[in-house]
């Protein structure tokens, strides 16, 4: 229930900043409001579900009698009255999604205080109520639950949209959430597998694994505070290419995180019958979970490690990756080393812990050799040269920034100056800038991959003698956004395919796309131009005298025109073009949830494979035959 609750409202909430990253609000509303109508779905299935379920679901795990009753009774009430939970996820992650961090922390804290005072009240009978014992402790959950969902309801409620919108934005969020929902409905499926193993041995052996990880929370908890806090300083620093700094920061973390542990592995190595009274009396636990507390203490060591390189590849776009880390973990390793570990005896069984989090560090290292070894990784400036580079181009950079708010004509001068004195670190060139044009025309080309509409849009500026962007255009946003100039060239292509919408999402890339469609239109404001690819079509939708250009070709001309370009074989030009066109296509239904390539979206589609020339000479006389206002 809660994967499925946090999931969708992280599906929404990752939509939703997508949305606001382009500055669409009514659509970030939109989807904000298809959220507590999922929410009051969802409750309702899982009420029905869980109701006839329970029984079933309670004998799987013990023979007790009364544990079964206890169990039944506890999940009935639980799972009928969860509407609070879904709701609750949903509005908290909505309000997360405009910023609001302040509002879910309030409610997650009264809804607890509300659950810890109810509990003592309802279970034993305080205050002149009647001792419910299990059931209270139930009732107590939900109201705090509702107390909680009732406290973000006023912000986090947002108006249904129409109901046409409900299939694509529903689609679209729980492509979002489901690696979320994937990822903890694991730990769920796994720790449910532990149980199932332990119970051939005794209910006391289950009932030990409870009791330690009431006891290791105390530790993850701020392990995970931690992790959580470095997402956004590794991805930025990514994004910069200050790749020193994401290595610092990750060590740090892997440090930091190794004292932390390190007051576990002393209490559960030297007090564990003590930490297991806390929450037991009964001996036969206590024996049992003194050997398990001593054993999986041993595992908090690569445990870091194993806990923190996944929120690492998080940080970098590498989502497969890092859901990778997480599944070999959960699925992979804890259940089937459970499972033979167990074959040897119950104090065996104890090893899985620390094999799982050794394999999952070694697996782990494995990934960021291979990150280390990538080219945009060996080829970063390093932390001395980017000082060194950062000192330099402040002053310009922020006066950069400052033109930026001006009319682009007005400050021609000034921006001519700065570009031809900004050298690049890399190629010792001068870095592009703003080209001031006559009003008139704008062109946009998108382009499939092999189709030369780069190379056609050049010779359209070149006939036309209007400015061309492309390369200059990135450069432009790498200063706007303060981020690396090859990683927003690789924005649409740097993430595997079931992870892009994801990566597409983070807040790094949100940046970028916020730098690229500030500059898209100030390039526009500057007069004619030609401008090739970042949907810039859809940036641009609405401004006078703008042309829309796709072009296409064949696909035995696109291979070929690859073939000669890159010098790929047949089969490699194949497979690259099409990854390149769905990458496109992906990005451009990210940003403007509209199909690329659709006729509907451009005012002229050139055949490429009739020739360069002969399609700029179309795009040329397509243009001169159309009114301008500023002709």
């Amino acid at each position: 229930m809660i994967a499925f609750a946090v999931g969708t409202g992280v599906g929404i909430n990752t939509a939703m900043a997508a949305e606001l990253g382009i500055s669409n609000n009514k659509k970030a509303d939109e989807y904000a409001g298809i959220g507590t109508p999922l929410a009051v779905v969802m409750w309702f299935l899982f009420a029905v579900i869980c109701w006839f379920l329970m029984p079933l679901y309670a004998r799987m795990s013990t023979k007790d009698p009364q544990v079964i009753a206890d169990v039944v009774l506890y999940g009935r009430i639980v799972c009928l009255f969860s509407f609070g939970l879904f709701l609750e996820s949903i509005w908290t992650k909505v309000l997360q999604a405009y910023g609001d961090m302040k509002t879910p922390m309030i409610a997650q804290v009264c809804g607890a205080v509300t659950n810890i005072i109810l509990d003592p009240v309802l279970i034993f009978g305080m205050f002149g109520l009647p001792k419910m014992g299990i059931m209270g402790a139930a009732i107590a959950t939900v109201l705090g639950q509702i107390v909680a969902a009732v406290i973000v309801c006023k912000k986090g409620f947002r108006k249904s949209p129409p109901l046409k919108l409900y299939k694509p934005y529903i689609i679209r969020s729980f492509k979002l959430g489901l690696p979320n929902i994937l990822m903890q409905s694991a730990y769920t499926i796994y720790i449910f597998g532990l149980n199932m193993i332990l119970k051939t041995f005794s209910d006391q052996a289950v009932t030990t694994l409870g009791l330690y990880y009431k006891w290791q929370s105390f530790f993850f908890i701020p392990l995970g505070a931690m992790q959580t806090c470095i997402v956004p300083v590794i991805s930025y620093n990514y994004g910069t290419r200050n790749i020193e700094r994401c290595k610092k920061t990750l060590i740090y973390a892997i440090y930091w995180g190794l004292s932390l542990m390190f007051v576990g592995i002393l209490l559960f190595v030297t007090i564990p019958d003590k930490l297991l009274s806390v929450f037991s009396k009964d001996p036969l636990e206590i024996e049992i979970g003194t050997v398990a507390f001593r054993i999986i203490a041993i595992s908090f060591i690569p445990l870091v490690a194993s806990l923190t390189f996944p929120v690492f590849f998080q940080a970098i776009g590498f989502s497969f990756k890092s859901s990778l880390l997480t599944i070999i973990r959960t699925v992979v390793c804890f259940v089937p080393l459970g499972f033979i570990f167990s074959r040897f005896g119950l104090n065996y069984f104890w090893l899985t812990f620390p094999t799982t989090e050794v394999i999952t560090t070694t697996v782990g290292i494995i990934f960021y050799r291979q990150f280390l070894n990538k080219d945009y990784v060996k080829n970063a400036v390093s932390g001395l040269e980017k000082q060194t580079f950062d000192s330099k181009i402040g002053d310009d950079f922020t006066a950069k920034n400052d033109i930026f708010s001006e009319p682009c004509v007005e400050n021609s001068d000034i921006l001519q100056n700065l570009g031809t004195e900004n050298l690049s670190v890399e190629t010792g060139q001068s870095e592009p800038y703003l080209k001031p044009s006559k009003p008139g025309v704008i062109i946009t080309i998108a382009r499939t991959h092999g189709s030369s509409g780069k190379e056609i849009g050049k010779m359209v500026a070149n006939k036309l003698g209007i400015p061309f962007y492309y390369k200059e255009m990135i450069a432009l946003a790498a200063h706007e956004s303060g981020l690396d100039k090859e990683f927003i060239s690789n924005l649409h292509r740097s993430s595997p395919d079931m992870m892009r919408s994801l990566y597409l999402s983070s807040h790094v890339v949100q940046r970028a796309v916020r730098a690229q469609n500030k500059i898209i239109k100030k390039i526009a404001e500057c007069g004619s131009c030609v401008i090739v690819g970042r949907a810039a079509d859809y940036v641009l939708k609405g401004y006078k005298n703008l042309v829309r250009v796709f072009v296409n070709a064949p696909m035995s001309f696109r291979v070929e025109r690859v073939k000669t370009v890159y010098g790929d074989t047949e089969g490699e030009a194949v497979k690259n073009i099409k990854r390149a066109d769905k990458a496109r296509a992906h990005y451009y239904k990210h940003i403007s949830g509209l199909k690329w390539g659709d006729n509907s979206n451009y005012e002229l589609k050139i055949d490429s494979s009739l020739g360069l020339i002969a399609a700029a000479d179309q795009i040329v006389n397509f243009v001169n035959t159309l009114p301008t206002d500023n002709a």
